[in-house]
């Protein structure tokens, strides 16, 4: 994976991210949305190695380990959800954004209005 696509945004070299949000089933009550601001670079490094890890693990996976995977994520994004979501800024926060990014990426979420990942750059 080109860690430039997340880092820096594809249109232009000197951008880059600076906040990530998710949201499930906004227009639900049960749903949520997690905006979290990257100001520094470590997050910036940080958020490039998680996506990194999560693309790698899903290319080793066996299909019964990709189904696993699926699973997890879905249910930890909806046990966040049943718990009314801890803070944005919260680790939690941030794993349930990547679990919604990947989920989305590989078809598993469907990515409308009320569900999906969007990035900020600068």
């Amino acid at each position: 994976m080109n860690d430039k696509s997340i880092y820096e945004s594809s249109d232009n070299d000197q951008q880059k991210i600076t906040s990530m949000a998710g949201h499930y089933k906004s227009d639900r009550p049960e749903g949520f949305l997690i905006i979290i601001k990257i100001q520094d670079e470590p997050i910036r490094r940080s958020i490039t190695e998680m996506m990194n890890f999560y693309d790698d693990a899903w290319t080793k996976a066996n299909e019964f380990e990709k189904r696993n995977q699926v699973s997890r994520y879905l249910g930890q994004i909806k046990k966040y959800a049943k718990s009314g979501g801890a803070s944005s800024a919260s680790p939690m926060g941030m794993l349930i954004v990547f679990n919604i990014w990947f989920l989305e990426k590989h078809g598993h979420l469907a990515s409308n209005a009320f569900n999906g990942c969007i990035f900020s750059y600068s």
